[in-house]
């Protein structure tokens, strides 16, 4: 999937120029979206956002990015390949799709925080938080 690097790379490259012209720091907040599907397809989206994220120079904590999901799955696995701040998004009607048939008020808390990680930013659907 060799759109996502040449689709990033444009990005990275904007992003960059932007900053220049304007002298502000630009965050990127992608959102994996649907992981669980798409792993069972073939397509790793977790590991190929970081991977190509890595290559266009977004490392570490004091990367201007934020990777956001609603899945607990990837953003465990996410947080041993890279440093870049995690965003567990919650949804007040539904739990995560990666644990079908928990609801929101008893998945959610369980993820927020895990001991021995580093804890994920937690951010409400529908707002930003």
């Amino acid at each position: 999937m060799r759109g996502l690097a040449k689709w990033l790379a444009f990005l990275a490259a904007l992003v960059r120029a932007k900053e220049a012209e304007t002298g502000r720091a630009i965050g990127l907040y992608p959102e994996i979206k649907h992981p669980t599907y798409f792993i069972g397809q073939g397509h790793d989206l977790a590991r190929m956002l970081v991977e190509e994220l890595h290559e266009a120079g977004y490392r570490g904590e004091d990367a201007k990015v934020f990777i956001q999901c609603f899945e607990v799955g990837p953003l465990v696995r996410l947080d041993d390949m890279t440093a870049i701040p995690l965003v567990q998004l919650v949804a007040a009607d539904f739990g995560p799709a990666d644990q079908p048939g928990r609801l929101a008020a008893e998945a959610y808390p369980d993820f927020a925080v895990q001991p021995g990680k580093r804890g994920w930013t937690v951010a409400r659907s529908g707002s930003a938080g």
